[in-house]
């Protein structure tokens, strides 16, 4: 009997001593618990993807590196509703990030899609409701939130970048980013 009790514990100590043993790495925990986020809703489109026209602009319309054309009047309206957004939060910011033209983030790059090659010496810029030039990656004034919900109008054109402009296809795509 005294084999048999010894045996049982020389077998649970091996098995704790394995246990033990078997400690090869640590697993962190990360993430935080928020107050909710907003739902956009980019051209009245019922999403948060949407197309903005800048349409077909002559070349001849640019008439020196800073010169802009594109959309009715020469801006497109890029039209985001913001709604669901925590009550408990009175401002929102929006920031539009992309391909920067030349590794500055004043401009977005044109993409490299269409069908006839990417015009070249243009790339797009992005205003805010008031007309003052937005930097790629940098927020927004605040935009105040009544009830969780927003409306706000930015504006985007073509703006010439280099002296001369070859014609082409002149698309990007910005990523929109809200923050509180």
């Amino acid at each position: 009997m005294k084999k048999n009790i010894l045996a049982v514990l020389l077998t649970a100590g091996s098995l704790v001593s394995l246990n033990a043993l078997a400690s090869d790495g640590t697993v962190q925990f990360q993430g935080s618990i928020t107050d909710g986020s907003c739902t956009v809703d980019v051209q009245n489109s019922g999403a948060s993807a949407g197309t903005v026209v800048l349409g077909n602009v002559p070349k001849s319309q640019f008439t020196g590196v800073g010169s802009t054309a594109g959309g009715a009047d020469g801006l497109a309206s890029i039209d985001i509703s913001l709604s669901g957004c925590p009550t408990t939060k009175t401002a929102a910011y929006v920031a539009f990030d992309g391909e920067y033209y030349n590794g500055n983030n004043d401009y977005l790059k044109l993409a490299d899609y269409g069908d006839t090659g990417v015009a070249t010496g243009v790339a797009i810029k992005l205003l805010d409701g008031n007309g003052t030039h937005m930097k790629l990656g940098v927020k927004s004034a605040p935009i105040t939130l009544t009830n969780g919900s927003a409306n706000v109008d930015f504006k985007a054109n073509y703006v010439q970048v280099e002296k001369d402009v070859k014609e082409g296809t002149a698309n990007a795509t910005a990523t929109l980013l809200v923050t509180y």
